[in-house]
């Protein structure tokens, strides 16, 4: 009942909508102003009077066409879904705002909004990867809901999202590509670029445990990693090289399957969101790897060296470009002269072939990216 609380939230002009991935909106964009949160992870429900009310006019948007569909998903999530998004509208409407912006762009609550409240502009920024899964197979079948992202301003990665979302048959307004806001604050407030890395490899961790534990979601996904990781520990031992491991978060579980493949001989970065760590891994490092990451991505834009790592035999984890930065062979050898030619590359040959790629996949400009995001979110009001 804590959650709870029986009253209204106050009239606001900015809504940040989720609060858990929200920090770095407030501290970088809409630092100073007054900003009103709609928590959507149920942290805390506000239902003052006016809220009840809201929810009583608004009941016109409960949806019952979905129930006809009810054989593709269970009827208690349904009924609480409808309620839930009728929460969310009738919080909106009792604060007012005139700008709305979120972290979480492929949310469906915030994508059904947009076409239910029209008196405020909605800004989403891209916070990860946006492929053929995430958005397109891992959605639901049409026509229930979330089966398709409405979007009205966009701040994107870059072009790539242009063309896979238009190819899925998603709606957004307004791309407006600006490279990764997270990489951007890490690149202008914390990086101290390194002369000597202190390593020879760092390795991305795309540990999920419902994935590589429970078996629960994309076994070819459990596969290519591990493979990936056996490749990368076969080429270090060969080629005498310093590596290191960036976690993804402090699960026992993952640190015993990077200690099953590396051992102790290798050093194991650990996670705090807070002091970018995964930034400051990549950063020491000559070149870095993955399966499927935002952070290579975010890496890459800045034309560091790269090498994406694709052995799943599904081609939807493919990198978008293929090139010299990309790796699918299952083949552990040529692996290991791939990843040797990559170390050896002068850093000006390097930067020169893969421009296209980079602008492509992060646009990042001259001015710092939520510099530029903050300057378009004032233009409205």
């Amino acid at each position: 009942m804590k959650n709870l609380i029986f009253k209204d939230p106050k009239k606001c002009d900015f809504l940040l909508y989720d609060q858990e991935n929200g920090r770095v909106i407030l501290e970088e964009i809409l630092k100073g102003r007054e900003v009103e949160t709609l928590y959507v992870r149920f942290e805390k429900l506000f239902l003052g009077p006016k809220v009840l009310f809201q929810m009583l006019l608004n009941l016109k948007y409960f949806e019952f066409w979905v129930f006809r569909h009810n054989k593709l998903t269970s009827f208690p999530k349904t009924i609480l879904g409808r309620f839930y998004k009728i929460y969310l509208l009738s919080f909106i409407k009792v604060v007012s705002p005139k700008i709305i912006i979120t972290y979480i762009d492929d949310d469906h609550g915030f994508s059904w909004l947009t076409h239910r409240y029209k008196k405020a502009e909605f800004f989403a920024i891209q916070n990860g990867v946006r492929d053929k899964n995430c958005i397109g197979k891992f959605l639901p079948p049409a026509p229930l809901p979330g089966s398709q992202i409405s979007l009205t301003h966009f701040f994107c990665f870059g072009s790539h999202e242009k063309d896979i979302y238009g190819e899925l048959g998603h709606k957004v307004e307004r791309f407006i590509p600006v490279g990764s806001l997270k990489a951007s604050i890490f690149r202008e407030k914390i990086l101290k670029e390194n002369e000597h890395p202190d390593f020879d490899v760092c390795t991305v961790s795309c540990w999920d445990e419902n994935v590589m534990i429970h078996n629960k979601t994309r076994p070819s996904f459990k596969i290519g990693m591990t493979r990936q990781h056996k490749y990368l520990a076969y080429a270090a031992k060969l080629l005498n090289l310093k590596v290191c491991i960036a976690l993804r978060g402090s699960s026992r579980l993952e640190r015993e399957f990077f200690e099953s493949i590396y051992g102790k001989d290798v050093f194991y970065q650990a996670f705090d969101e807070k002091k970018y760590s995964t930034y400051t891994a990549m950063s020491r490092s000559k070149v870095t790897t993955a399966t499927l990451s935002t952070t290579l991505r975010e890496h890459f834009g800045f034309g560091k060296k790269v090498l994406f790592c694709n052995f799943t035999e599904d081609e939807t984890y493919d990198f978008p470009v293929q090139g010299f930065w990309s790796f699918t062979k299952l083949d552990k050898d040529q692996f290991v002269e791939h990843l040797k030619s990559l170390l050896e590359m002068p850093e000006l040959t390097y930067t020169e072939k893969t421009k296209s790629a980079r602008e492509y996949i992060m646009n990042y400009r001259s001015v710092p990216t939520h510099l530029l995001i903050k300057e378009e979110i004032e233009r409205f009001l």
